[in-house]
């Protein structure tokens, strides 16, 4: 993606925000041996602050068309692939008025998979707001006997939740 690591273990939080962008007939894949992450803008997200993900207010603008992003992870641990965000851990989450068609995410022995984020783990907060995926296609091999997290807009999440308005 955009950004493969976003690293805040200084102390020092780290906010990140990605406002006019979109992203069109792109391939992001990854090869692991059991522990990394892939999306579409960041792999892996530690900030210890707000990741902030805004579309184009105008519904008629994909913010996303054909992207296709691929974890395949060697043996089963903690990779994960998400559409825009592949792992996201310890920071709060804001995805707001994106528009995507055409997804897909794919992997094998993952332990989270999702169309927007694979997974959230501890972090305050994580709102998806106002966003439109169509044509979206999740798909995780592998991994059989393992407990794994599969979402149309997300993997897995362990804390505050608020999502509203959002079309799959």
């Amino acid at each position: 993606g955009a950004i493969g690591y976003i690293d805040g273990y200084s102390g020092a939080g780290r906010n990140v925000s990605f406002t006019n962008w979109t992203i069109q007939n792109e391939k992001v894949t990854k090869w692991v041996n059991n522990d990394g992450s892939t999306g579409g803008l960041v792999g892996w997200n530690i900030s210890y602050g707000t990741l902030t993900i805004t579309g184009n207010e105008d519904s008629s603008v994909k913010d996303v068309d054909q992207l296709s992003v691929t974890t395949h992870a060697e043996s089963f641990n903690t990779a994960a692939a998400g559409g825009l965000v592949g792992a996201n851990d310890y920071s709060s989450v804001k995805v707001e008025n994106v528009n995507a068609q055409n997804l897909s995410v794919s992997g094998k022995n993952l332990r989270d998979i999702g169309g927007l984020l694979a997974a959230v783990r501890n972090s305050d907060s994580f709102g998806v707001n106002n966003c439109n995926l169509k044509s979206a296609q999740i798909t995780l091999n592998g991994a059989k006997g393992k407990e794994t997290n599969t979402g149309g807009i997300i993997g897995y999440h362990n804390k505050k939740l608020d999502i509203s308005r959002v079309t799959l």
